[in-house]
C-alpha cells in the first residue's frame, strides 16, 4: 500500500482492509468449526481416550484399577443386596463394604 495523502485515502484504505477481513473471517470461522467439529465424533474421542490409556503412568493405572474395583463393588452390592430400609440389610452393607 501507498502512503495516505489525505484523511480520504485513509479512510477508503481502512475500508479496503476491513472489506478483506469481512470476507475472510466467515471461512476461517467454518474452517475451525469443521475442524473441532472432526475432533468431537464419538470414534475420534474413542480413539483419544484409548491413546491417553496407554501413556498413563503406572499410579494413575493403579488408581484407575481402584476405582474400577470400588464401582464393581458397590454395582454388585446393588445387585446382591438390593434396596432395602431393614436394618439386617443395612449391616449387612456395612460389613460388606468393610472388606
Amino acid at each position: 500500500m501507498k502512503k495516505p495523502e489525505n484523511q480520504i485515502e485513509l479512510l477508503n484504505d481502512a475500508m479496503v482492509l476491513l472489506e478483506n477481513r469481512r470476507r475472510k473471517e466467515p471461512e476461517e470461522l467454518k474452517h475451525r468449526f469443521y475442524e473441532i467439529f472432526k475432533n468431537f465424533r464419538p470414534a475420534n474421542i474413542f480413539n483419544q481416550t484409548v491413546k491417553d490409556f496407554r501413556e498413563l503412568s503406572e499410579v494413575e493405572i493403579n488408581l484407575f484399577g481402584n476405582l474400577l474395583s470400588i464401582t464393581g463393588v458397590y454395582f454388585s452390592k446393588e445387585i446382591i443386596l438390593g434396596k432395602s430400609n431393614s436394618l439386617m440389610k443395612k449391616f449387612q452393607d456395612t460389613l460388606y463394604r468393610m472388606r
